[in-house]
């Protein structure tokens, strides 16, 4: 999966999860001033874990306050996944 795949597909579940307008939505804006509470910052990590088939530790979802760093972190995921599959890591 390519990054700007990624990247949709994330803006795609915070859109409908959050229920914003896509004006609002930008990468580098934390899920908490687009509105999301601890519940939302719940139910969007589990709905990341289901789309990406990844488990998100606790102590990484935290570090994970925008949707440019959950990009990050599935694409370097991603990466190390198909590094370990051909033995390079």
């Amino acid at each position: 999966m390519l990054r700007e795949e990624i990247s949709d597909t994330i803006k795609k579940l915070v859109l409908e999860q959050l229920g914003i307008h896509e004006s609002l939505y930008a990468e580098d804006i934390s899920f908490e001033e687009m509105g999301a509470d601890s519940l939302d910052s719940l139910e969007l990590a589990m709905y990341f874990e289901e789309e990406f088939s990844m488990q998100f530790p606790d102590e990484d979802f935290k570090k994970l306050i925008n949707p440019g760093r959950v990009v990050q972190y599935v694409v370097d995921k991603t990466e190390n996944i198909k590094k370990e599959a051909i033995g390079i890591v």
